[in-house]
């Protein structure tokens, strides 16, 4: 192997309308010269490097790249599907593998997006492109619909992702979009044993009885302060969630009840009233041990009430 021969690792990506794709690497091996010829390790197609240079931060040209920089080229290259990040960048004459490490990330949210005027398409489709270059995390599937016409399918890492591109859809392209509600990928088994990953639910096979349709989990950590305690709950139980408390605890089947009632006594000293009363209770399995409540906040209608003659008071 010819430790000479260029192989570099593209992080990042932009776009600019005239000179193409800007295409941010850092150099593993080998140098990078303004003229040499250059290849994917996906693509396999061959560029020329016309430009090259560093951010300090200002765009600053140099003529070479050399092992261990961090910089960025452009090599005219307009189609912006043609390149990646996370890609190698190599010699044309470099035949090594490309480097190890890099996984691309996996969508966890899908929505169909179409353009709100199907005379845009063109732009939508540009202005979609040009995000992904920018965000490699974001999947594009051409999809066709019978009623919004030509869109895309998208798939997010969440749905803040999927909030923030719509809106760069919408603020730096002025693109009117329409988007379907979010889905996830779920993992049916049929009868005769097969499995599928799917999105799309016209896509089940209605010839195969399904035995078993999974879909995707979390296990959390949520840390919240005690006023949103309440909501979150309601949340997570919204989403069939189970709550884990951090006061379990093992005990002697002997001491249960009394350790029981010693933690719901020392919770009700600890936590302030709300404006409902809360219930305290100590479990096993679905027996209830021991329970305390937490009375509700009364309110003062005397406060008002100053000056003068005590009977006012009284006469409530």
């Amino acid at each position: 192997m010819n430790e000479k021969l260029l192989k570099a690792l593209i992080f990042d990506l932009l776009y600019s309308r005239y000179y193409g794709v800007i295409v941010y690497v850092r150099i593993f091996r080998g140098e990078l010269v303004k003229g040499q010829k250059i290849k994917f390790s996906r693509s396999q197609k061959i560029y020329q490097v016309e430009r090259l240079g560093v951010k300090t931060p200002q765009e600053v040209l140099k003529e070479r790249l050399g092992t261990g920089e961090i910089g960025w080229f452009t090599a005219n290259i307009r189609d912006m599907r043609e390149v990646k990040v996370g890609e190698t960048v190599l010699d044309i004459n470099n035949d090594s593998p490309p480097l190890a490490g890099y996984q691309e990330s996996k969508p966890n949210v899908y929505s169909n997006l179409y353009p709100g005027d199907s005379s845009q398409y063109k732009e939508f489709e540009k202005a979609l492109v040009e995000l992904q270059v920018q965000d490699s995390s974001l999947s594009l599937e051409k999809v066709d619909s019978q009623l919004l016409g030509p869109g895309f399918r998208c798939g997010f890492l969440g749905l803040l992702h999927r909030e923030i591109i719509c809106e760069r859809m919408q603020k730096e392209y002025q693109c009117e979009i329409i988007i379907t509600p979010p889905s996830i990928i779920y993992r049916i088994t049929y009868q005769n044993g097969k499995t599928a990953e799917i999105v799309n639910p016209q896509k089940v096979l209605p010839s195969q009885k399904i035995k078993l349709i999974e879909e995707l989990i979390i296990s959390c950590l949520i840390t919240t302060p005690l006023e949103y305690l309440g909501a979150i709950s309601q949340l997570c139980q919204n989403k069939r969630g189970q709550i884990v408390a951090d006061l379990s605890f093992f005990v002697h089947e002997n001491f249960a009840y009394e350790r029981a009632r010693l933690l719901c006594e020392k919770l009700k000293a600890t936590l302030n009233p709300q404006n409902f009363v809360v219930p305290i209770q100590a479990c096993i399995g679905n027996k209830i041990i021991a329970r305390e409540t937490l009375p509700a906040l009364k309110k003062n209608v005397t406060a008002k009430l100053y000056g003068g003659d005590h009977t006012r008071k009284m006469k409530l």
